[in-house]
């Protein structure tokens, strides 16, 4: 069976985008999203937050970095990746992140708003 690796998620953007040209040239937009990591409607119920990092690549990415600012509500699909590195200090580090494939955005009003960059 071949493996599937395919997300989505919706949450609410902690910061601003940020924008950067990664090695190579290719043109990154980078943000944070939280998310409800609860699924059910639970009366008295503290709903708890959960945190993934967003990279969006290709020539979409400095629109996206103009759009996406704190508080955005957004949909993103997606697939996950894991990258690790070891940092100066000598200590292991990894994190899961998701190169988002696809971003519906809200404005203030609700209103949607869709730009997508399928590759």
């Amino acid at each position: 069976m071949e493996d599937i690796n395919r997300v989505v998620i919706a949450g609410e953007l902690v910061g601003d985008s940020t924008f950067s040209c990664a090695a190579g040239g290719a043109e990154v937009t980078t943000f944070t999203l939280s998310f409800s990591s609860d699924t059910g409607k639970q009366r008295n119920v503290k709903r708890k937050k959960g945190f993934i990092g967003i990279l969006f690549l290709g020539t979409e990415a400095r629109k996206w970095a103009v759009l996406l600012k704190k508080g955005t509500q957004v949909v993103v699909e997606g697939r996950l990746q894991q990258r690790s590195w070891i940092t100066l200090e000598g200590i292991k580090k990894s994190k899961t992140e998701i190169i988002a494939q696809k971003i519906k955005c809200c404005n203030s009003s609700g209103e949607k708003r869709e730009v997508l960059a399928i590759k």
